[in-house]
C-alpha cells in the first residue's frame, strides 16, 4: 500500500552531526506526517439503508462524532500540539466523521461475516489494525473508531450471527490493549547496537567464532533486535516490534548457551578441524587471559556479565577437557578419536503440502539424495518409522539433530511462512532463529523459476537453487558436503626466486656514453 510521509526536521544542524556519527539517527514520531487511505469492506457487504439515521444507537455515535469534530482541534491537549504544526489545516479532515462512521460500518459488517470463521480473531484484530491505520500519522479519529467498535462488541445483541460471550470477551481484551497498551521502556537502537558489538566482542578469537565475528563486526543483525514479524492482509503490511535493551541482552545470553552447546569438541578434533590440540591449548589459555582483560577495561552491567561468566566457564571446561585428553591419546596408541561413530542423520526436507504432485516430487528428491549416498529425510519417511509422530517434536529435531536442512520454496511455502501458519510457520520461525548460527546449514532450493511468488521475506537476497537445472545438482551435492567446486592449486613449499638487478658504481657508470 502506497504511503506519502512527510518529514519535518527542527534541528538539521544536529541531524546531520548524528547522521555522521552514529549508527542510526532517530526521528520524533511527533515530526513525521502520513495522510492515510479509505478502507475497503473486504467482506460481502450490503450498505444498511439510511445508515447512520437507521437505527437510534448509530444516530448516537454521528452526533457524538459531529460534537467531537465541531471542537476539534481545541477538543484536547494532544490535538492543540498537532494544529501547531505547518502541515495542518483543519479543512483536510472534514471528511473525517463521514469516514469513520463508514469504517464502523465496514467493520461491524466484517465481523459479522468473520466471527464464525476458525482463525476469527487474526482476521478480525487485523482488520481493526487496518482501519486504525487508515487515521495516518498523526492518528486523527482512530481513537473514536476504535471507541465506537468497543462500545459496539459490548452493547450489541446480534439476531442475523452468532456472537458467543467469549468471542466478543477476547475482543474487547484486544480493544483494551489498544486504547491502554502496556507501557515498555523506549529503544534506543544506537544502544542496542552497542550492546550486540560488546557482546560480540566477548567471543573468543577461536576458529569457529572469528568468521561469525567478521561476519557480524560493525553490523546490525535486523533479526537480533525485532520480535518475529505480524503480517496483515489488509494492508499489506509485515510489522516488526523492537526489543528492548533487557530483553536484547536475555536473547544474548540464550544464543551464547545456544553457540556454545552447538560445538562438538571431539568431532572437531575428529574431523582436523582443531589440527594441534597443543596449540589449542595455547589459544584456549590465550583467550581465557583476554576474556579477563576486558573485562576489567570494558561496563557490563548485571545481566550482560551472565553470558561473560558463561563464556568463561566453558573456556576453563575446554582446557579442562583437552588437558585431560591428550597424555590418554599419547599413552595408548589404539585409542583414536576418529572410531566415534558418525551422526546418521544427515539432510532433512522441509516443504509445503501443496498438492499431490508437489510431494510427488519431494518424494522423488528424497530418494534421489539417497540414491547419492546422502541419509536423507522427510516427514513422510519419518512418519513411517513412528506410529505416533510427534510433529512438534520433529520440528525441533530438523534445527538441532540434522547438519543439513532443504527448505523447499514454493507458493504454498511462502504463503505459509509468511503468514506463521501450520507446521512450515513453525519451522520458518526457528529457521529465522537458528540461520545466523548455521550459515551452511540451510540451503534454498525449488522445482520452479525463482520470484518473489515463492520467496518469504526472511529468505529474499540469499541463494536459491533450481533443481530442474541440471548444473546445480552438482552445487547442491558440493554444498551438502561442504567442499568446495573449485580445485585450488597447493601451495608450493618453495616461492620463486627473484632475479636481481645489479646497478653499476656510479664512477663506472658515469662515463659510458647514453
Amino acid at each position: 500500500m502506497h504511503k506519502n510521509y512527510q518529514i519535518e526536521i527542527p534541528n538539521g544542524e544536529k541531524f546531520l552531526k548524528e547522521l555522521n556519527t552514529k549508527p542510526f539517527v532517530q526521528i520524533d514520531g511527533a515530526n513525521i506526517f502520513e495522510p492515510g487511505y479509505d478502507c475497503k469492506p473486504f467482506a460481502e457487504f450490503n450498505e444498511i439503508e439510511n445508515f447512520p439515521n437507521c437505527c437510534e444507537y448509530h444516530s448516537s455515535v454521528k452526533n457524538q462524532l459531529d460534537d467531537w469534530f465541531l471542537n476539534f482541534p481545541d477538543c484536547c491537549e494532544s490535538h492543540r500540539e498537532i494544529a501547531k504544526k505547518k502541515w495542518f489545516k483543519k479543512e483536510n479532515y472534514n471528511n473525517l466523521p463521514v469516514k469513520i462512521l463508514k469504517h464502523f460500518e465496514y467493520t461491524e459488517n466484517f465481523i459479522s461475516e468473520s466471527i464464525e470463521k476458525e482463525n476469527w480473531f487474526k482476521e478480525i484484530t487485523d482488520y481493526i489494525q487496518y482501519n486504525i491505520d487508515s487515521f495516518g500519522i498523526p492518528n486523527i479519529g482512530g481513537t473514536q473508531y476504535y471507541s465506537s467498535i468497543k462500545n459496539w462488541v459490548k452493547k450489541t445483541k446480534p439476531t442475523s450471527f452468532d456472537f458467543p460471550n467469549w468471542k466478543r470477551k477476547q475482543l474487547l481484551e484486544f480493544l483494551e490493549n489498544l486504547a491502554n497498551p502496556i507501557s515498555k521502556p523506549k529503544t534506543d537502537l544506537n544502544i542496542l547496537y552497542s550492546i550486540f558489538q560488546k557482546w560480540l566482542k566477548t567471543f573468543p578469537s577461536l576458529p569457529y567464532f572469528i568468521r561469525h565475528k567478521e561476519k557480524l563486526k560493525g553490523k546490525f543483525p535486523i533479526n537480533y533486535f525485532l520480535y518475529e514479524p505480524e503480517f496483515n492482509r489488509f494492508s499489506g503490511e509485515t510489522k516488526f516490534k523492537c526489543r528492548t535493551q533487557g530483553e536484547l541482552v536475555e536473547l544474548l545470553i540464550l544464543i551464547t548457551k545456544e553457540s556454545l552447546k552447538s560445538i562438538n569438541t571431539p568431532e572437531l578434533l575428529e574431523k582436523k578441524l582443531i589440527s594441534s590440540k597443543d596449540k589449542y591449548e595455547i589459544d584456549l589459555l590465550n583467550q581465557e587471559h583476554i576474556l579477563t582483560q576486558n573485562k576489567l577495561l570494558t561496563d557490563y552491567s548485571k545481566r550482560e556479565a551472565k553470558y561473560f561468566k558463561i563464556i568463561k566457564k566453558w573456556l576453563a571446561n575446554e582446557k579442562k577437557y583437552i588437558k585431560l585428553l591428550k597424555p590418554l591419546l599419547a599413552n595408548n596408541q589404539n585409542l583414536s578419536l576418529e572410531n566415534n561413530p558418525k551422526s546418521k542423520n544427515e539432510v532433512f526436507i522441509t516443504y509445503s503440502w501443496d498438492n499431490e504432485n508437489h510431494k510427488d516430487k519431494v518424494l522423488s528428491l528424497n530418494n534421489f539424495l539417497r540414491d547419492n549416498g546422502f541419509n536423507s529425510e522427510i516427514d513422510r519417511f519419518k512418519a513411517e518409522q513412528e506410529t505416533a509422530l510427534d510433529f512438534r517434536k520433529m520440528m525441533h529435531s530438523i534445527i538441532t539433530d540434522y547438519p543439513k536442512v532443504l527448505v523447499l520454496l514454493s507458493k504454498g511455502y511462502k504463503e505459509k511462512a509468511n503468514n506463521f501458519k501450520s507446521g512450515v510457520g513453525i519451522e520458518y520461525e526457528m529457521i529465522i532463529k537458528d540461520f545466523d548460527n548455521s550459515p551452511n546449514k540451510y540451503i534454498l532450493v525449488s522445482f520452479c523459476d525463482l520470484s518473489d511468488d515463492i520467496i518469504p521475506v526472511f529468505f529474499r537476497e540469499k541463494e536459491v537453487l533450481d533443481l530442474r537445472q541440471k548444473e546445480n545438482q552438482n552445487i547442491l551435492f558440493s554444498k551438502l558436503k561442504d567442499e568446495s567446486i573449485i580445485e585450488f592449486s597447493k601451495v608450493a613449499e618453495k616461492k620463486p626466486v627473484i632475479k636481481k638487478k645489479k646497478v653499476e658504481s656510479f664512477n663506472d657508470l658515469i662515463n659510458k656514453p647514453e
